[in-house]
């Protein structure tokens, strides 16, 4: 992308409203202003140089120029060194996080507040020439022709580790793509649960974003009636520090709650359900229910008029030490934040129900309990139980009930009807025989008349005699359904996982069917006043009438669509970073996991989905491959840590050992893990037996390197330990001065290269933990594993704050292996994705402050670059079949040739 002078208006305001279905508001564009895509930007634009930033608007408009930032960078600007001097002045007057402070409010003088209004005020400026300067090129391919195509035959060599192999050089011997064409994109999205709410003529859409965190819609025309805000609070943790609102809205009286869920544990500020007026849109109170790691994917909770019911457990992964597990205690409070009463009732991903006096919620050991809303007992008192039923599997989905009956299915297949007053049984009914695990078989149960509607991951949706439990009708769909059903009239809707949204007659027949989206859909759908709104796993609505016309689309993350037709956000995805996971390759197949919960096996070459197997949190490692297994870990779900077969996906093996967010190691029948919860594990390949593990200070999250009869592992406590691998004795531990996190160490000729979550980077004699250089660079952030081959150490590095997780800038180093020196650098490549190298002598990278995947020679020069969706995160790509596979943060999984 080049930036230029326009001399008209390549995008027209016009046209970039236009693709944003509907328009959010009226505005009138001055001549020769070139159009963020965000109306309430482009008016701060206006306002901005005659009403300049003082006290009462730096935190509003600070936020708001963030965001801008990441906006203009999604679409390939360069901010340049006049924006990383801005974001150098925000730091200097704070660079608080609330874990280090022991969750205690920054408190600003006026001094430092007016520091940060000058500062907000000069970034605007320098951002506002940049949009007016704006044009797209994509480049993809220009230089394609300096480096021809691709003739040699497809080469097998595979890709079965974090960055290639056990020491984590990201060389495998594997050429990699030679013709920068994007051969095909695989959609895989975030899990997102949250429904639309409808009353009346409106339309009530939650929204995860660092901007906004409800959209109230009218439901005829999609037109924006208003929006919730987030409150602005500028910080340097702004990514990370800003909770995510991800919930179903529930009405009660005149209020919509919602949950938050994201980073920093309960010593941040993501731990309310916020409560907002429905007529004005605007928040009137917070009510405490304790910190959700973002990786859990969804914040349950259930409200009637009198109290709040949410499941807890302590989400503090950077406490010392850190606390993880899956929701485990049901919480009553009022309106008033009184906690009423709280109960354990054991491992839970069930979100409660309240039907009048009774709450009902299913835990994994497949008991469904009716908790008594009233009363006033001990904690631990069974008064709290009003009754009990034991399932035959886990009651992870949550229940449905009508005027005198509860109904739930659980994960062994069967589907059950009880007295929902006594607990009694009325019937029950296997109606599906599991081949597979999942976290959640079957969708939502819609009751309606006489019958039960319920879709399941056998791809099936059942029609069932609501007094008996007979199937009276049942059909095979495209894929997995998630979403409930919905009956209108004497039709049935149903959405599949894969974006069909398909109307049915009452014998189950398809009478019409339609291609909603390209992304995921796990949402439930929702319908009122003949509108039917579904929402998919990218943050789109899309509204439909009972003959399935669309009616209208709206993006509840903002966005506008180019020229191009790509979607670029004007509000980034709060609480953290989502595409994590590092792609691995064999058996001609591409391996990756998702933040939906969700493992995939697709075919290489036509990137078509071999099989999926779905975990119970976000998977951010490499699915690691050995012997035709995967190994592959999970963070805020269970416990669970998996053993997959790799050519079907099915479970073979399951170990208790806590979140683990990074990529294991496997040597000589040995798997090495990391733990969040600061434990550092050894496992027997075969069957997942704990062979050995040790515990450390704090959370452990990177990947750990195997060297001859080591293993070394990183954590958060600011050391490197090194054990034998075969027994786990201690040999030495070396201190960081700097947590180990997204970066990990590598290891080469006896040497270790080794990053740290700050301005340092060492290369350490293995044996005798000795430093033998570090390299003499302008920079700060080095938190990325670098790659090594042919005497050269190719090192990321991110420049810049920016919005706390994505940096104002990114280039790569290449560095002399034996001493440290600089060979070359390359500005736009890198950040929190590292470089990886082909066999034919090419380097190849992602970027985290662009949307580029790029192509360099060993020299450093740039021979291709390919313009994708959105940035790359801590994912890394993987080189096979003459490709490379990127996870970016559009969505996708790219294979670009």
């Amino acid at each position: 992308m080049k930036i230029r002078l326009l001399t008209s208006f390549a995008f027209s305001f016009l046209f970039l409203f236009s693709c944003t279905q509907p328009k959010e508001e009226t505005f009138q564009a001055p001549k020769n202003f070139i159009p963020s895509g965000n109306a309430e930007l482009d008016q701060l634009r206006l306002q901005f140089r005659s009403v300049p930033t003082d006290l009462s608007n730096y935190n509003e408009r600070g936020v708001m120029m963030k965001l801008w930032a990441t906006s203009l960078q999604q679409q390939g600007a360069d901010l340049g060194d006049g924006y990383v001097v801005v974001d150098d002045s925000l730091r200097a007057v704070d660079n608080y996080n609330p874990v280090f402070t022991g969750g205690a409010e920054k408190v600003l003088s006026d001094v430092d507040k007016k520091r940060y209004a000058v500062t907000v005020q000069k970034g605007l400026g320098i951002l506002d020439s940049i949009q007016n300067h704006l044009t797209e090129e994509n480049e993809s391919q220009k230089l394609v022709a300096s480096v021809g195509t691709n003739t040699a035959s497809v080469n097998q060599t595979p890709w079965p580790n974090y960055r290639a192999n056990a020491q984590r050089t990201g060389f495998s011997g594997a050429p990699g793509p030679t013709q920068g064409v994007v051969d095909w994109k695989f959609p895989v999205g975030l899990p997102w649960e949250s429904s639309a709410l409808i009353d009346g003529d409106k339309v009530y859409l939650c929204s995860p974003g660092m901007r906004n965190m409800l959209f109230t819609l009218d439901l005829k025309t999609g037109k924006v009636i208003h929006e919730t805000k987030q409150k602005a609070n500028l910080r340097v943790d702004q990514l990370y520090g800003t909770p995510a609102l991800n919930s179903t809205p529930v009405l009660v009286n005149g209020k919509i709650l919602m949950r938050e869920l994201g980073s920093r544990g309960n010593k941040g500020d993501a731990k309310d359900i916020v409560v907002i007026d429905q007529k004005s849109g605007k928040v009137t109170k917070e009510i405490t229910a304790g910190h959700i790691d973002y990786r859990a994917g969804y914040a349950p909770f259930d409200a009637n008029d009198k109290y709040v019911v949410f499941p807890f457990s302590h989400h503090d992964i950077e406490e010392k030490p850190p606390v993880a597990q899956a929701f485990n205690r049901i919480i009553c409070k009022d309106y008033e934040g009184n906690t009423h009463w709280d109960f354990n009732i054991g491992t839970t991903f069930c979100n409660p129900h309240i039907d009048k006096e009774l709450v009902y919620v299913g835990t994994t050991s497949g008991t469904l309990y009716a908790l008594n809303l009233e009363g006033h007992y001990v904690p631990a008192s069974s008064k709290r139980i009003a009754w009990e039923f034991q399932a035959k599997g886990a009651v992870n989905q949550t229940v449905s009930t009508d005027e005198i009956n509860l109904y739930f299915s659980d994960n062994a297949g069967w589907v059950y009807a009880l007295n929902k007053y006594n607990g009694q049984l009325v019937w029950e009914k296997q109606i599906s025989k599991i081949t597979m695990d999942t976290h959640r078989f079957f969708s939502k149960i819609n009751v309606e008349n006489d019958r039960l509607y319920v879709g399941g991951a056998d791809q099936l949706i059942y029609f069932i005699n609501k007094k008996n439990g007979a199937i009276e009708a049942s059909r095979e769909l495209s894929d997995w359904v998630r979403s409930k059903p919905i009956q209108i009239g004497k039709m049935t809707y149903v959405m599949t996982m894969d974006g069909h949204l398909h109307q049915l007659n009452a014998q189950a027949e398809i009478l019409k069917k339609v291609k909603v989206g390209d992304h995921r859909f796990f949402a439930d759908l929702a319908y009122a006043n003949g509108v039917l709104v579904a929402n998919d796993a990218n943050f789109t609505a899309f509204a439909f009438n009972p003959q399935l016309e669309k009616l209208w689309q709206f993006d509840f993350l903002k966005s506008f669509y180019n020229k191009e037709k790509e979607r670029i956000h004007t509000d980034e995805l709060a609480a953290g970073a989502y595409y994590q996971s590092k792609p691995t390759a064999d058996l001609g197949m591409v391996f990756v996991g998702t933040p939906s919960r969700f493992v995939y096996g697709i075919d290489a070459l036509s990137g078509d989905a071999v099989w999926k197997t779905e975990l119970s949190g976000a998977v951010s490692g490499a699915p690691v491959i050995d012997h035709g297994k995967i190994y592959i870990g999970q963070q805020g779900g269970s416990d669970e840590f998996y053993c997959l077969d790799a050519k079907s996906g099915k479970v073979l093996w399951k170990q208790n050992i806590g979140w683990v967010w990074g990529s294991v190691n496997v040597s000589d029948g040995k798997i090495y893990a990391p733990g969040i919860d600061g434990y550092v594990y050894c496992l027997d390949a075969e069957n997942g037996n704990i062979v050995w593990r040790y515990r450390t200070d704090r959370s452990t999250c990177g990947e750990p390197l195997v060297m001859g009869d080591a293993v070394y592992f990183g954590g958060w406590d600011h050391y490197l330990y090194k054990f034998n691998k075969e027994n786990g004795d201690l040999l030495w531990k070396f201190q960081l001065s700097g947590g180990s996190d997204s970066g990990a160490p590598v290891g080469e000729d006896g040497k270790i290269f080794l990053p740290v979550g700050g301005a340092s980077f060492r290369c350490l004699d293995a044996t005798t933990k000795e430093v033998l250089w570090k390299p003499q660079l302008d920079g700060e952030i080095f938190n990325v594993t670098p790659g090594v081959h042919d005497g050269q150490v190719y090192i990321s590095q991110l420049i810049g704050k920016g919005l706390g997780g994505v940096p104002v800038k990114n280039k790569i180093y290449a560095l002399n292996k034996d001493n440290g020196q600089k060979l070359w650098e390359f500005d736009g490549a890198g950040g929190l994705t590292g470089a990886v190298i082909g066999s034919n002598d090419r380097i190849y990278s992602g970027a985290t402050a662009n949307p580029y995947f790029y192509c360099l020679s060993k020299e450093g020069e740039l021979l291709w670059k390919v313009r994708m969706e959105n940035k790359v995160e801590e994912s890394v790509p993987a080189l096979y079949m003459n490709r490379a596979y990127v996870l970016s943060s559009g969505g996708f999984l790219y294979a670009i040739k």
